[in-house]
């Protein structure tokens, strides 16, 4: 069955279309300042028969009872007349109001109070105009119980609550109902302890969504194509059996918002908010919980700002954000994750950062929960991160270019931090942890420069510089099977040179000194001496000894020179000492570091 309700008012009469009543009530509401003029000659013209009517009763002699009951009723609505008149012109609109809002707000809206109950019928409610609904539910434990259609097409705000069934299902099948709101501004949801709500809300006329859930919200869709701005404060529930002791049963909700641009969340629920369509708008995300929030499906290219606190953890489930945002910020500092039972192996915030699809490299400045464990991921900009006290992990790959390094400074007590693909130059100021190069990186940092693949020599395919927290360097430890140990190849120099210097004696041999006190191992293969060289211009130059005998010995006559990410000078063949000085002066080198690389006699290479 399908109840049409109309909306009409009892003073207004049959006859009335809807644009006739419409008109009435603009023109009671809103009166123009051209009708001053009328209500003057009404009350002359009233005045004037008042004294006619009194002049004609003075002349009657023989006036009946009759007549004197009808003076006195004429004075007295004459009087009423012009009394309300006159009380009436002090407020009159002399000039035409042109605030549609400032109308809206004097007048007060109507409020369509509806009750739904175990039905499928539909109801439909047709001509409401601006009134505003307030539709309350009844509902078990999983869902509320109608689960017929329900139209409402009032422009005013929505409001929909349930309230706990007088019989709830105690086999947790009740069935959802689905509700068109199709002029509503805005929509609120309040979901009342030990009820659930999880029908379907069509609303795509809404700006601002508001869910407030001490009840179980799940299963629920929302389509609002205009909406902005998403709030929802969710507390923890437990359904299913055993679930508070993994914080809770799932609050899942499936959104269709395409034009979101803010999103905020609070609560100790675990949350699962889920977008079904395209969602690029998403700007800012701000979160409070000490539960779970999981957003997945959002592309997230426009994200800019998020905000991250509460005991609970936050994971974001999209490929790369922010592809559309030349800057982002995410600050996680006050997420401690220490409510919320983490899972094992799992994160308290768990986030990747795509680079910046523009001219620019963009940047990202994030703050890692200081307590919690960090999961990052960052692709393609600079970097700043700030990490806390627990497990962090992050990974920065793919940015920056030898004639325009990427910047980056990455600060924390203990971190894994991996470069891939990386040509960067930075600061790293970690007390404990590991640092990996990888893939064709050049990373350098006050302390070290490290190279691999084919930023060290182009024949090279990939490498890996591994130092681990108490210094000691590992080169290409975890060589794949299938990438051969010539084309596999990494180098690690240190800044601080020492003693160090490249000078031939009177033989033209070498009389410089190395000196290194790192510790550098090779898993594969032994490794080769080298120093490190910068011109004026900023490339880099490395001298390598020919034998892998540690350190160079006075008296060496054997090197091989090569540039960074250039490969052999002279094809890679040998060069005397005197040679080398030659090229060094050449070029003006000045020695910018010593180490070693597993450059040594492979293939090509050699």
């Amino acid at each position: 069955m399908i109840h049409h309700l109309k909306a009409s008012s009892p003073f207004q009469e049959d006859f009335h279309s809807p644009g006739d009543r419409s008109t009435t009530t603009a023109n009671l509401l809103r009166p123009d300042a051209s009708r001053l003029d009328e209500l003057h000659s009404e009350i002359d013209d009233v005045m004037s028969r008042q004294q006619e009517a009194l002049a004609d009763l003075k002349r009657m002699q023989d006036t009946s009872s009759l007549f004197l009951d009808m003076r006195e009723q004429i004075l007295s609505e004459v009087a009423a007349t012009v009394a309300a008149l006159r009380e009436g012109l002090p407020t009159f609109p002399f000039l035409p109001r042109h605030d549609a809002d400032e109308d809206d707000a004097s007048e007060e809206r109507h409020v369509e109070t509806v009750t739904l109950g175990d039905t499928n019928e539909d109801v439909t409610y047709d001509d409401m105009g601006d009134a505003a609904l307030a539709l309350s539910l009844s509902a078990d434990a999983r869902d509320e119980e109608y689960h017929g259609v329900f139209r409402f097409d009032g422009g005013g705000p929505a409001a929909i609550d349930t309230f706990l069934s007088e019989d709830p299902n105690p086999d947790y099948e009740s069935p959802n109902g689905t509700f068109h709101l199709p002029n509503s501004g805005s929509v609120s949801l309040f979901v009342a302890k030990e009820t659930g709500f999880g029908g379907t809300v069509h609303a795509n006329s809404a700006k601002t969504l508001e869910v407030d859930a001490p009840g179980w919200y799940s299963g629920s869709k929302l389509y609002g194509a205009s909406l902005t701005e998403a709030t929802f404060d969710l507390v923890k529930v437990s359904i299913y059996e055993d679930d508070a002791a993994h914080g809770g049963t799932y609050h899942s909700v499936d959104i269709d918002a395409a034009n979101l641009e803010q999103l905020t969340v609070a609560g100790n629920a675990r949350f699962h908010l889920t977008s079904i369509a395209e969602s690029e708008a998403l700007q800012r995300v701000d979160v409070t919980t000490d539960g779970e929030f999981l957003l997945s499906g959002f592309e997230l290219d426009h994200l800019e700002d998020a905000n991250l606190s509460g005991g609970g953890r936050v994971v974001f489930y999209a490929d790369s954000t922010s592809t559309q945002a030349e800057s982002v910020r995410i600050d996680a500092e006050e997420l401690s994750g220490d409510v919320f039972p983490l899972p094992p192996g799992e994160d308290t915030l768990n986030i990747s950062i795509g680079a910046f699809d523009g001219t620019a490299r963009g940047n990202a400045e994030i703050i890692g929960s200081r307590t919690g464990q960090n999961n990052l991921t960052v692709s393609g900009r600079d970097l700043t991160y700030t990490g806390g006290e627990g497990n962090d992990y992050l990974h920065y790959r793919r940015a920056g270019e030898l004639d325009d390094m990427a910047g980056f400074r990455i600060e924390a007590p203990s971190a894994s931090v991996h470069f891939a693909d990386l040509v960067g130059q930075g600061e790293l100021a970690l007390d404990g942890g590991l640092v990996r190069a990888s893939g064709d990186s050049l990373v350098q940092t006050e302390e070290f420069l490290a190279l691999t693949g084919n930023m060290l020599h182009p024949d090279s395919t990939d490498g890996e510089v591994r130092i681990v927290a108490n210094g000691e360097v590992e080169l290409d430890a975890f060589r794949p099977s299938d990438i051969e140990p010539e084309d596999y190849n990494s180098a690690y120099f240190a800044r601080k040179t020492g003693d160090s210097h490249w000078s031939v004696d009177e033989e033209g041999r070498f009389d410089g000194r190395f000196d290194f006190d790192g510790s550098v191992t090779n898993a594969d293969d032994e490794t080769l001496d080298g120093l490190l060289f910068e011109d004026d211009e900023g490339d880099l130059f490395y001298v390598l000894d020919s034998d892998t005998d540690p350190g160079i010995e006075a008296g060496a006559d054997a090197f091989r020179i090569g540039e960074v990410s250039e490969g052999w000078a002279d094809g890679g063949s040998v060069q005397s000492a005197v040679e080398v000085d030659g090229f060094i002066d050449d070029n003006d080198l000045t020695l910018l570091g010593v180490g070693e690389t597993t450059l040594t006699e492979h293939g090509e290479l050699a």
